[in-house]
């Protein structure tokens, strides 16, 4: 007695090096390890050890081992002066369970075929009560969304034979339950008319977690509202009907903006803007703004100037299309060894749709006056752009600023001329697919891009390669004349977070820009790598990439971008 206590006492103070495993067949030892306390360079505790034996015991039986067991759990002392010792566990995992059937009590309102597919559970698999269990919430979601939010669903195991079971689900529909009143609390600019239109149900509707938490986001997707919650007034007290009021929060209508910052390559930029974002309380939107751009170490060699004003109407004509009205002024001056003026003016009217969840669409009409003067492939003075261009994006990203899941695509046309008159024919395509995938804690974003034009376009349509935004380690085209009518670019990125806010970014870009589609090849794409570091802000990341040429590598330095939001 007197030796084990000692030992015991003593081995309290020992850090765990190693935990093995022994006799499971099953299950990977990294997989136990998650089950169990004790941690590998921790100190050890024989209180946790003896609950790790029932944790083990627990995950195997609610897995369909009904038999399984720890029959030893050792503890060896491997070196003494620095107080480490290994821990073996030793497991009789015995015969799996599985499922004989499904069967399903109590249903009225939904037929067991339905029920079947939501359970996603069938004949031969093994005994699992974590699916069990992600079942009987499925089942529980399900009556929840077409109005029975008092269903309770239960199950029981009935043994078949020795290691066969069914398992059988007893639900209790209980009543029928509707929305009641909606109230609004909390708006003061916003009217509750705009809200309003925002949610899919009505009062007398049957009850809908679905559609209430839809409801939810699409309020707050108006961007007028710092917040926007929901309480529940009768579904504690088991009422046939439920309230439901929405607390908002309103943002500022009016906001002001002001800007300078530097981008690469070697671009110093101003931006100021202004804009109204809830006009007489209606959710229409008017915003200016303006930016210029140049080169502060070259005066002459860029100076770039952006104007638009925009104006959006929600919901166009008393239905979901929103239109915007654009009016815009553009004008390009590159200087040095290859000097032109570009500018641009015109209008644009779009109309633009979500269709279901993920997907948006938009149609827009432009009318432009173009002016291109200089070492450019065309001269025009006073020509005139009619064109109209069709878009639809697939979006199933989890975050617009910071994705780690999803994917983002996207196809365009432009048809520009011929039945529509101006003097600019041409069809313009882009398709752009980007890819984000978690890798651990970090992810990895892949694009790819493509895109080609048929006919004569103004310069300010065609494609330019390098910079910060294709192909990082070349030179920015826009100092040249090389816009070219066909682009292809491919993009890896891996994103590790680092401390807070900060990440790191390690890239790959390979792509080329070709004046025809006869010119298209593999041989002389431009490849370019590096790494960057990014820090987090609420608008998307500021981020500093160094990029460097792979290809055509000699005597090339490398580039540094500063830029804010990710390329893709």
């Amino acid at each position: 007695m007197h030796i084990i206590l000692f030992f015991l006492l003593t081995i309290e103070g020992f850090k765990v090096k190693h935990i093995e495993f022994y006799g499971n067949r099953s299950f990977s030892d990294k997989k136990l390890k998650e089950i169990v306390h004790t941690r590998e360079g921790k100190l050890y505790d024989e209180f946790q050890s003896a609950l790790d034996e029932k944790r083990l015991v627990s995950f195997y039986r609610n897995r369909g081992f009904k038999e399984a067991k720890v029959t030893e759990w050792k503890k060896n002392i491997i070196n003494f002066e620095k107080r480490l010792i290994e821990c073996k566990v030793y497991i009789e995992e015995g015969q799996r369970s599985y499922i004989s059937g499904i069967k399903f009590e109590g249903n009225r309102t939904i037929l067991e075929a339905q029920l079947s597919d939501i359970v996603k559970l069938k004949s031969g698999d093994p005994l699992d009560e974590e699916r069990i269990f992600i079942a009987k919430y499925a089942l529980t979601s399900l009556y929840a969304d077409i109005g029975y939010a008092y269903t309770e669903v239960e199950h029981k195991l009935i043994p078949i034979s020795t290691y066969e079971d069914t398992v059988c689900f007893q639900i209790n529909e209980h009543k029928e339950v509707r929305f009641g009143n909606i109230r609004i609390i909390g708006n003061k600019g916003v009217r509750d008319e705009i809200i309003m239109r925002e949610i899919i149900f009505e009062k007398g509707a049957l009850y809908s977690p679905k559609k209430l938490y839809e409801s939810q986001v699409r309020i707050y997707g108006t961007d007028l509202f710092e917040s926007v919650k929901f309480e529940l007034q009768g579904i504690e007290a088991n009422r046939d009907t439920i309230d439901v009021i929405f607390w908002v929060k309103e943002k500022l209508p009016k906001w002001t903006a002001f800007g300078v910052g530097y981008g690469s390559p070697n671009r110093t930029w101003l931006n100021i803007g202004w804009g109204h974002d809830n006009l007489w309380g209606n959710g229409q939107r008017l915003e200016a703004q303006s930016k210029y751009e140049l080169d502060p170490f070259e005066l002459n060699k860029l100076q770039k100037l952006d104007v638009n004003i925009a104006y959006l109407e929600p919901y166009f004509l008393n239905t979901s299309v929103k239109a915007q009205l654009k009016p815009f002024y553009k004008f390009y001056k590159v200087g040095k060894n290859t000097s032109y003026e570009l500018s641009y003016m015109g209008i644009e009217g779009r109309l633009g749709k979500y269709i279901g969840k993920f997907c948006q669409s938009f149609i827009s009409y432009n009318y432009e006056i173009v002016r291109e003067e200089g070492s450019v492939p065309k001269e025009a003075r006073g020509e005139i752009v009619n064109s109209v261009l069709f878009s639809v994006a697939w979006d199933t990203r989890d975050n617009i600023f910071y994705p780690m899941n999803g994917y983002i695509s996207a196809f365009s046309y432009e048809y520009a001329g011929r039945v529509l008159g101006g003097a600019y024919k041409f069809s313009k395509f882009t398709y752009d697919f980007s890819l984000y995938s978690q890798f651990l804690k970090s992810v990895i974003g892949t694009r790819l891009k493509f895109g080609g034009i048929v006919g004569e376009t103004p310069l300010e349509r065609r494609f330019i390669l390098g910079g910060a935004n294709t192909v990082r380690g070349y030179t920015d085209m826009l100092y040249t004349p090389e816009w070219k009518n066909w682009i292809g670019v491919a993009n890896l990125e891996l994103r590790i977070p680092t401390f807070k806010k900060f990440e790191l970014a390690y890239f790959i870009d390979v792509g080329n820009v070709w004046t025809k589609k006869e010119d298209i090849r593999i041989q002389g794409l431009k490849i370019g790598a590096g790494f960057g570091v990014r820090y987090h802000t609420p608008i998307g990341p500021v981020r500093i990439d160094y990029g460097h040429k792979i290809v055509e590598a000699k005597q090339d330095k490398g580039r540094l971008y500063l830029a804010i939001g990710y390329m893709f």
